[in-house]
């Protein structure tokens, strides 16, 4: 990964504007800065077994998460951490009340 592709390993120093950098693997779909720039917030509960439970059950499309826990997911790396860690696909958990400066949110619209 380079520079010219997303923010981190603190070569920016902050995050910057969404569009920066080149859109996705299918650029017709406008997704852009999955990789760095900040954590992004998602809307499942974390559960260590998830994903090896849902692979047993036949279920391999985008699980949903449990129903509930005590730490959510958070996806995409940061302008803080290395290259390796801002993969889309990367997740960490982290307890929903804390708020650090490079943890954020993708608002998504539906036409």
């Amino acid at each position: 990964m380079s520079a010219e592709l997303a923010n981190y390993d603190l070569i920016v120093g902050r995050t910057t504007a969404v569009g920066s950098y080149p859109k996705g693997a299918t650029p017709e779909d406008g997704i852009c800065d999955l990789a760095g720039n900040v954590w992004e917030w998602c809307s499942d509960w974390y559960d260590e077994d998830y994903y090896e439970l849902c692979e047993q059950q036949s279920v391999v499309t985008n699980p949903q998460g449990p129903l509930q826990g005590s730490s959510r997911v958070l996806r995409g790396g940061s302008w803080g951490y290395n290259a390796q860690l801002c993969r889309s696909a990367f997740r960490i958990h982290i307890y929903p009340d804390l708020r650090i400066n490079n943890f954020g949110f993708r608002v998504v619209f539906v036409p």
